[in-house]
């Protein structure tokens, strides 16, 4: 890369940020009604994926009234649209107006992990605003107690991508880049008072061969590396319940997951795990859908000769 290329990067990261840093100033008043224009805009003018978000709510609620799916649709949009406005506001809020819109609800879990002297990992989804969990763990690490860590999908350095590592490491969040996650994470849970959160409700890559999980009512391709890595280290394992009560507002639960009847390590666990944690995960989706990711192309994989599937209940299908 030249020295002018770099220069200009640097640039537009900082033009970028001080923008950022500027709108992010701006009331949530003022915000949230320009996440309702925004919102109209992508659904009826822009229309983002929207033949992806209705094909994805229609085959897990197949049941439900296609006027149904046309509302979780547009709620879902709007609710998109308020992630990215809090992600924003993220840049300059303050501790107490975070702390009052995003709320731990059981901090004593948190305390039980920090004062056992383990390492653990924290699971969750793209559900409700999962941008601030990671606030949340900042928050609870301020005292020393424990390093708080996330792994991440990047944006092949962008200056987008700098301005959200920014954001979400202003309070002291440190990040994994997801191809370095294995590694990294596997070295971290051998240390102490280390807490790392995994997103793993993505599709993943098709590399080599794939587990597919229930999830949701589908066969569903999943990561199996979080559940290898609780069992291969015998680590503690969280994960993260998110709720909306309200525009802004959002209440966490940090539940620990029981893996004594998935041991020892071994393929067959490591599955019957996975397929846990789906189940999980897939609970509040099916209570509230609208908070959950759904212009994700989530089912873009089928199984192929060599993949492992657990079959859906029938129920579920």
């Amino acid at each position: 890369m030249t020295n002018f290329l770099r220069a200009w990067r640097e640039l537009l990261f900082w033009v970028l940020y001080g923008m950022v840093s500027l709108l992010s100033r701006l009331p949530f008043s003022i915000w949230y009604r320009i996440s309702d224009v925004v919102a109209a805009l992508v659904w009826y003018v822009v229309r983002y994926r929207k033949k992806l978000v209705i094909r994805n709510l229609s085959r897990c609620f197949p049941a439900a009234a296609p006027q149904d799916i046309q509302q979780i649709a547009r709620t879902f949009y709007t609710h998109l649209c308020d992630v990215l406005v809090e992600t924003i506001k993220g840049a300059t809020l303050s501790d107490p107006e975070t702390r009052r819109r995003a709320t731990l609800m059981n901090p004593e879990v948190m305390d039980t992990f920090a004062a056992n002297g383990k390492s653990a990992l924290v699971l969750t989804s793209h559900y409700g605003n999962f941008e601030y969990l990671g606030t949340v763990m900042s928050f609870a690490q301020a005292a020393g107690r424990f390093q708080a860590w996330a792994v991440y999908s990047g944006f092949k350095g962008s200056a987008f991508e700098r301005v959200l590592i920014r954001i979400r490491t202003r309070r002291g969040l440190k990040l994994i880049p997801m191809h370095q996650a294995l590694q990294q994470v596997s070295a971290l849970l051998r240390q102490s008072r280390q807490l790392i959160c995994m997103v793993i409700d993505q599709s993943p890559s098709r590399q080599k061969r794939l587990h597919f999980s229930p999830f949701l009512g589908q066969s569903s391709a999943y990561h199996t590396s979080a559940a290898y890595l609780a069992l291969k280290s015998g680590c503690p394992l969280y994960v993260f319940e998110m709720k909306k009560p309200e525009r802004g507002f959002y209440q966490i639960w940090m539940h620990e997951v029981d893996t004594s009847t998935y041991m020892p390590c071994t393929p067959e666990t490591i599955r019957a795990l996975t397929d846990h944690l789906a189940d999980l995960l897939a609970r509040p989706i099916l209570a509230e859908p609208a908070w959950w990711l759904w212009s994700h192309n989530r089912w873009k994989h089928q199984p192929r000769e060599g993949d492992t599937v657990t079959p859906v209940p029938q129920s579920l299908s």
